[in-house]
C-alpha cells in the first residue's frame, strides 16, 4: 500500500459526502466528486492570482548602501550609471594621446 493512500475510513468518508452532495443537486455521485474538484480548483486559482497580484504591486526594497536617486543628482560630475569599483580601468590607447 502506498504511503499516501487514503485510508478506508477516508474513502468512506469521501464517498458518502459525495453521494450526499450528489443527493442536493441531483446528479450522481462521480458528477458530484468532479463538481467540487473543479470549485476547489477554482478558488486556488483565484487565491494564486491574488497572491500573485499582492507580490507584484509590492513596493520595491532599495538597498541600504544604495543611495538615494536625489543625492547621486545633487553630486558634481557624477552619472547614474557608474562601472563597478570590481572592473578595472580600460587600458589608454596611445593612439588617443
Amino acid at each position: 500500500m502506498p504511503r499516501n493512500a487514503p485510508t478506508p475510513a477516508q474513502r468512506f468518508r469521501a464517498a458518502r459526502e459525495a453521494f450526499e452532495l450528489a443527493m442536493q443537486m441531483g446528479c450522481l455521485p462521480a458528477q458530484a466528486r468532479e463538481t467540487r474538484r473543479r470549485e476547489e480548483a477554482e478558488r486556488q486559482w483565484k487565491e494564486s492570482g491574488e497572491r500573485l497580484r499582492a507580490a507584484m504591486n509590492r513596493p520595491l526594497r532599495r538597498a541600504a548602501a544604495e543611495p538615494a536617486p536625489e543625492i547621486i543628482a545633487e553630486t558634481p560630475g557624477s552619472s547614474l550609471v557608474e562601472a563597478p569599483l570590481t572592473m578595472p580601468e580600460a587600458p589608454r590607447r596611445w593612439w588617443l594621446d
